[in-house]
């Protein structure tokens, strides 16, 4: 669990626990992130030798720790507000209109547990009392009047970020949120660590050491920006090109995997694009065969990007798929090509020939072309036959093999 996770787990553990928090006499507060305050009782804030927390108790039972990096800030009311408390108290009684003004003086002074427990209270002795009701945010369940915030909690949600979440969809959001930050942090850094590598300087030998060393999968954005960005006209070294998409493989995140397959095709060095189809020959192969199969099938695509797709195919050979192969012989490719300008040679309707010029429309070629690499697949996984690019031969020897023994089709 990287670090962030555990942060974000632990502001779920103590939010999961304030849902059932019997209200006490504390009266501290701590601010995690932006938006979430926790009450509670500081026990311990981080000093100096110790690990950089603070240590809130929940309840008797229950103390969580927040990283200091984590908190925003920390209040808390102190022994004087909590006496003046413990002295009103003793006046309130049973009045439901003293319990609604203790409320709203606790809420000044900070003690905001305190305060929702006197609106609760003011309700309970008088449940007409219209404004401790507006002050709990009344709402009806079909059960009778309930407290908007215990009903919430009921159906097992939490105060978080200015709303009501569930508590797994909160953290997946909140993970995404803390993922931006720290894929644009990365971006930063590593555009930092290339400016100070390429100018050769003392630190240059420092910011590749760096750049190797980074161990992180929220990286994965930057490296793909960099290895992106490394292709244009002010083009990289090719080491430094496959470091990129070394870090890339190392990853193994969705998006490095989705870069690794576009490089084994659209990568214009050889070598660099031989090696994002090893790496994905450890980690990504259905990925690799999932995009690579439309290609091959397309009529659109060039004959360049179909011989792109099956030279990368070859890194992934699959008796399964021979229907594919033998397709793939020879493929059609269409093309529209604009009408040009030029003169026209007709007759007219007295059959006088004559020359016109324009009002031509485009015009679509079809070509066919064989594909050798497509042969070498099928070559691969049946390595006693050779029909060339005829793909009715082709067919029936696969489906003579597929009528005596199905599993003549798989090779160990």
């Amino acid at each position: 669990m990287n670090r962030f996770a555990g942060c974000l787990a632990r502001t779920l553990l103590c939010l999961t626990a304030l849902i059932g928090w019997a209200r006490g006499s504390t009266a501290d507060t701590v601010e995690v992130g932006s938006q979430v305050k926790v009450d509670g009782k500081i026990i311990r804030q981080a000093d100096e030798g110790q690990a950089a927390n603070v240590i809130v108790q929940l309840d008797p039972e229950i103390s969580v720790a927040f990283p200091m990096s984590r908190v925003r800030r920390t209040t808390s009311s102190g022994d004087e507000e909590l006496a003046w408390y413990q002295q009103e108290l003793a006046k309130v009684g049973d009045d439901a209109e003293l319990h609604y003004q203790l409320a709203r003086a606790c809420k000044g002074k900070g003690l905001n547990a305190q305060g929702d427990y006197h609106y609760r209270r003011a309700v309970a002795i008088d449940p007409r009392h219209s404004k401790a009701r507006a002050a709990l945010r009344f709402a009806r369940d079909g059960l009778g009047l309930n407290a908007y915030e215990e009903q919430q909690r009921k159906r097992g949600l939490i105060n978080a970020g200015g709303g009501w979440h569930v508590p797994d969809a909160w953290a997946a959001e909140q993970a995404s949120e803390q993922a931006t930050v720290e894929s644009n942090r990365w971006i930063k850094e590593l555009t930092k660590l290339k400016t100070l590598f390429y100018r050769k300087g003392r630190n240059s030998e420092d910011a590749l050491a760096q750049i190797k060393a980074i161990d992180d999968p929220l990286a994965t954005a930057a490296f793909v920006r960099a290895y992106k960005d490394s292709s244009q006209e002010r083009a990289e070294p090719a080491a430094m090109r496959q470091l990129y998409l070394q870090k890339l493989a190392d990853f193994r995140t969705p998006l490095a995997i989705k870069t690794l397959v576009e490089a084994g095709v659209y990568e214009r060095d050889a070598n660099l694009r031989d090696f994002a189809l090893e790496a994905l020959q450890k980690d990504g192969r259905a990925s690799a065969v999932a995009t690579y199969l439309p290609i091959i099938r397309s009529e659109k695509k060039k004959p360049s990007e179909v011989q792109a797709a099956l030279r990368a195919l070859r890194y992934f050979p699959d008796p399964e798929l021979w229907r594919e192969y033998v397709d793939a012989l020879v493929t059609t490719h269409t093309e529209v090509r604009a009408p040009g300008p030029g003169f026209q040679v007709g007759k007219d309707a007295s059959g006088a020939a004559g020359l016109g010029m324009g009002g031509n429309k485009p015009k679509v070629f079809k070509q066919q072309r064989q594909n050798s690499d497509a042969l070498i697949l099928l070559q691969e996984i049946a390595p006693d036959a050779n029909f060339g690019y005829n793909k009715a031969q082709w067919r029936q020897y696969f489906v003579q093999r597929l009528n005596g023994s199905p599993s003549q089709l798989r090779r160990d």
